[in-house]
C-alpha cells in the first residue's frame, strides 16, 4: 500500500516510478499474478529504459511461475540483445540458462559454458560453473 501511495503521489518522479515497480513486486511475491502482469507490462513499456529494463525482467518471472517458460525466454533473449545497466547482458543470460536449467539441459549447458567464457572471473562465471556442476553430465 505504501509503495502504491509513493506511486501515485510522485508518479511524474524516478521514485514514483520505482515505487510501482517495488508495488509490482510485491503483487508477484503475493501470488497476485494478473495485477502483477498488468504493472510490470505498463512499466516495460514506459519511457524508462533502465526500469523498463527490470520490468521486463519481473514480467518474465511472472511468466515463469505461471508456467510460460517461452514467453519468459523471449524476454530474456530481447534483454540480451538489448542490455541496460540495471539488467546488464550476462544477468539476462543467466535467467535464460537458469529457465533452460529445468526444462532444456544441453542449452542450459551450452549457455553456462558461453557465460564462463564470456564472464570468466565473474560473479556470473562462478554462478554458470556452479550450475553446471549440478547439471547430468
Amino acid at each position: 500500500e505504501k509503495f502504491n501511495q509513493v506511486a501515485k503521489d510522485y508518479s511524474h518522479y524516478a521514485a514514483g516510478r520505482l515505487a510501482r515497480y517495488y508495488a509490482a513486486i510485491c503483487l508477484r511475491d503475493l501470488g497476485k499474478f494478473p495485477e502483477a502482469e498488468k504493472e510490470f507490462q505498463a512499466l516495460a513499456q514506459g519511457g524508462d529504459a533502465q526500469l523498463a529494463s527490470l520490468a521486463k525482467v519481473g514480467l518474465a518471472s511472472v511468466y515463469e511461475q505461471t508456467n510460460r517458460a517461452s514467453e519468459a525466454e523471449k524476454i530474456y533473449k530481447e534483454i540480451e540483445d538489448h542490455p541496460t545497466e540495471t539488467v546488464p547482458k550476462s544477468a539476462a543470460t543467466i535467467a535464460r540458462a537458469d529457465l533452460s536449467y529445468k526444462t532444456n539441459p544441453a542449452e542450459a549447458t551450452t549457455l553456462y559454458q558461453q557465460i564462463q567464457k564470456d564472464y570468466a572471473g565473474t560473479p556470473a562465471a562462478d554462478h554458470a560453473a556452479q550450475m553446471l556442476a549440478k547439471l547430468p553430465h
